[in-house]
């Protein structure tokens, strides 16, 4: 009757540790899940981004524009970029002089 004890308990014990072992493999196996689905995810923000620099460009070339229309075009961005600037020094300025009267 002895040894009907001792084997219940050595069962009871492989049982365990095989549950403790099927546990962990399972909780393995869902962080595998998770890692492929936030790679899947990389995967196709990368291929987004590879299929988007492999579009043709939409602009024609420079070379076969009318070279007034291009001259136009280099002012106005020239005089945007002016007034840019013009905006952010006045603001700069407007900020420094702000912080002289509340310091002097």
């Amino acid at each position: 009757m002895l040894w009907f004890f001792i084997w219940l308990a050595l069962v009871i014990g492989a049982l365990a540790v095989l549950g403790s072992l099927t546990f962990g493999l399972f909780r393995k196996g869902l962080e595998l899940v998770q890692e492929m689905g936030e790679a899947a995810e990389l995967l196709g923000r990368a291929a987004e981004q590879v299929e988007r620099l492999q579009r043709p460009a939409t602009q024609k070339p420079a070379v076969f524009a009318d070279p007034r229309e291009l001259r136009r075009e280099r002012e106005r961005r020239r005089k945007q970029r002016h007034a840019h600037r013009r905006g952010a020094l006045s603001s700069a300025a407007r900020r420094t002089m702000g912080t002289t009267r509340a310091g002097g």
